[in-house]
């Protein structure tokens, strides 16, 4: 090692502690916030000074020559430690915990579960002992029996959806949701040091996490996916065999602490995979008003016309969102069913309970599985620095949701394309408006580093498999008359812009878009790039702005034009735009 690279990174060492010494320093500060709100009724969370302090931070970034994108990532990241510490100590203000506390979960040191555990927990002020499980239920019955003070249950994942063991088991045991978690789920494949894909023969892992990944796995030939207790579990089955010829599907943290090598990275169906987790308990507990909560149910209604919706409309009557609701079989009732419930708020507050008295009128059973504080749904959201330009005039009707973009909403959005998303996404960092568009998988990887919504194009062909990769589905104008691409984006969840052909007219443009929503799919923007128009020596496409205002009270409207031309479309009524741009050009 020359001297220079030993006195750069010596340098780089002596920053890097500086940046550990404040970051205690902050800690200390935050500790002094939470004991004054402890002690008076202020407000757990004050989002406007986040996103005023987001704000200032990347203007001082621009300044002094950062990264503003990766300063608003890493003080999000800051920020919700803060909460999540602050909310702890209200917790544990109105529930005393117990000196040394048993965490039980499914799996081994390492598996999603226990990374899961260990950030919930972080914040405790008590010893926190960590127990694997074989199962679900074995996991239960140890919070059920008291050896366990707390169980750690995975209960739905956004690539498998919901897990019904779960659920049911829930149902049977009287125990008590009281948190939850949100554990990203990064699979890898995992192999002995020196093996390679091709040579594998058999891949272990739990059985939702060969789900995740069937895609993956059935790419591999003469591959046998086999089922076992647990990802880490998995990753220590095949060390303790020493047959190279098998891997695992498994996390890099599991893999790191055997010693095992990643063949593979991202091996899952979708790359956005998350898995949320209640954390239960043999009794419920109470929480301050001040912390956002949710609140789980079971019900059964009679077999009686209407029932089901009788019930609903006492959150409705209460203005309380649900976040969740599912069905499972009602145990020793055939074709009779359970209803899960998820809401927002906290079942101390008035409406809640005014809920649940209306409720009991409506139900043959009910119970209150638990309340808690929520981490995901609108509590969970982090700040986002604020836009500097002024709020345009509010948008109206129906609104589509991009990731965590809204068209439709109070603000336009931007749909922005060019030939290096990253620094695009750099230079207009700090931004809470704008859309990733390209092809994958480069549009992916860019929303992964941004945190962006993402937006790729579509064919018939492709539609499926990136709905699973992106926000939002395009179909091109050329394509907006080819009756299977409409019908593929039709049976998407996903939403899609539908663009309008320059030759079409604007009745062949709605019955294209009346055709995708005919497919299930309701979540359409129509994105307007212009129709053609004679004008004397030549044609050439024009945005008509007089239908543009017409379509834009019952349709979100995305113009296809550059930053100009997009500026005075908006200022007319679209509510966004999509727009090519070159590093380095304003939007």
């Amino acid at each position: 090692m020359s001297d220079e690279l030993r006195s750069l990174r010596n340098a780089l060492d002596a920053v890097d502690r500086n940046l550990v010494q404040a970051l205690a320093e902050r800690q200390q500060i935050v500790q002094k916030v939470a004991a004054l709100k402890l002690a008076t009724p202020v407000a757990l969370r004050d989002l406007p000074r986040e996103e005023a302090l987001l704000t200032r931070l990347t203007e001082i970034a621009d300044e002094v020559g950062a990264d503003p994108l990766l300063v608003t990532r890493v003080y999000q990241e800051i920020l919700t430690y803060s909460v999540r510490w602050q909310r702890q100590q209200l917790v544990e203000q109105d529930n005393p915990p117990t000196q040394v506390i048993r965490v039980a979960i499914q799996g081994r040191r390492g598996s999603y579960s226990d990374q899961a555990a260990r950030r919930h927990f972080a914040a405790s002020t008590a010893e926190v002992v960590y127990d694997g499980h074989d199962s679900f239920r074995s996991m239960l019955e140890a919070v059920r029996d008291g050896v366990a003070t707390y169980g750690v249950l995975p209960i739905e994942n956004t690539t498998a959806g919901s897990i019904s063991e779960a659920y049911d088991l829930l149902a049977g045991m009287e125990l008590h949701i009281v948190g939850e978690e949100v554990q990203p789920v990064e699979h890898c494949l995992i192999g002995l040091p020196g093996a390679r894909v091709e040579g594998l023969r058999s891949v272990w892992s739990h059985p939702q996490a060969l789900l995740q990944c069937s895609r993956f796995l059935g790419t591999l030939p003469g591959c046998v996916p086999r089922s076992w207790t647990d990802t880490a579990g998995s990753c220590e089955r095949i060390l303790a065999e020493g047959d190279p010829s098998q891997g695992a599907i498994a996390s890099e943290v599991a893999a790191d602490m055997l010693g095992l090598e990643v063949l593979k990275r991202g091996v899952a169906n979708q790359r956005a995979n998350f898995t949320r987790m209640v954390v239960v308990a043999r009794e419920p507990a109470n929480y301050d008003l001040r912390i956002p909560c949710k609140t789980s149910l079971v019900f059964g209604t009679q077999h009686q016309h209407g029932a089901l919706l009788r019930a609903l409309r006492c959150f409705e009557d209460h203005r309380l969102s649900l976040s969740q609701l599912q069905s499972r079989p009602r145990p020793s009732a055939p074709f009779e069913y359970l209803f899960y419930v998820d809401l927002e708020g906290n079942s101390a507050a008035p409406e809640v309970q005014a809920a649940l008295d209306e409720l009991r009128e409506h139900t043959s059973y009910l119970r209150v599985m638990g309340c808690y504080p929520a981490v995901t749904g609108a509590a969970g959201k982090p700040a986002q620095p604020r836009r500097t330009t002024a709020d345009p005039a509010p948008r109206r009707r129906r609104r589509v949701a991009v990731g965590d973009r809204v068209v439709g909403g109070r603000e336009p959005v931007f749909l922005i394309s060019g030939p290096d998303l990253a620094d695009l996404a750099r230079q207009h960092s700090g931004r809470a408006d704008l859309v990733l568009v390209g092809p994958l998988p480069d549009v992916a990887d860019a929303g992964q580093l941004t945190g962006w919504p993402t937006a790729t194009e579509v064919d018939a062909e492709s539609a499926e498999a990136a709905s699973s990769e992106v926000d939002l589905v395009i179909v091109r104008g050329a394509s907006m008359a080819d009756a299977a691409v409409l019908d593929a984006v039709g049976r998407l969840h996903t939403p899609v812009l539908l663009e309008r052909d320059p030759t079409a007219t604007t009745a062949e443009w709605l019955a294209a878009a009346d055709r995708i929503r005919s497919g299930g799919n309701q979540q359409i923007l129509l994105g307007e790039g212009g129709v053609m128009r004679d004008l004397g020596l030549a044609t050439a496409p024009q945005i008509d702005l007089a239908t543009l205002v017409r379509l834009s009270a019952d349709h979100p409207v995305i113009v296809v034009a550059t930053p100009d031309i997009a500026r005075a479309a908006i200022s007319a009524g679209a509510n966004g735009a999509w727009v090519q741009l070159q590093v380095g050009d304003p939007l």
